[in-house]
């Protein structure tokens, strides 16, 4: 199961670099690596889960949660692949 703490709430349509970069990489870069090096493994066995809990913000965005609403969606689209390819 993968789950990471969002980013706090950032004014304006950017946030800093810093927060941006820290959390991009706890709440997408991370489970897609973890993903990338189970799959494999599961596609041996012929079974295996990945579940990502991300936020309702992948259906409806959060205002003030820009770079959250971004890192959410982009996982929940690479996971919704019917087979994600290795990174």
């Amino acid at each position: 199961m993968n789950n990471a703490g969002g980013p706090p709430p950032v004014s304006g349509a950017i946030g800093t670099v810093r927060i941006s970069s820290r959390h991009w990489s706890a709440n997408m870069l991370a489970p897609i690596a973890l993903m990338s090096a189970l799959m494999p493994k599961m596609a041996a066995r012929g079974w295996g889960r990945v579940v990502n809990i991300t936020s309702q913000s992948v259906k409806a965005p959060i205002p003030q949660l820009g770079l959250s609403n971004a890192a959410r969606a982009g996982l929940t689209g690479y996971a919704s692949q019917s087979a994600p390819e290795p990174i």
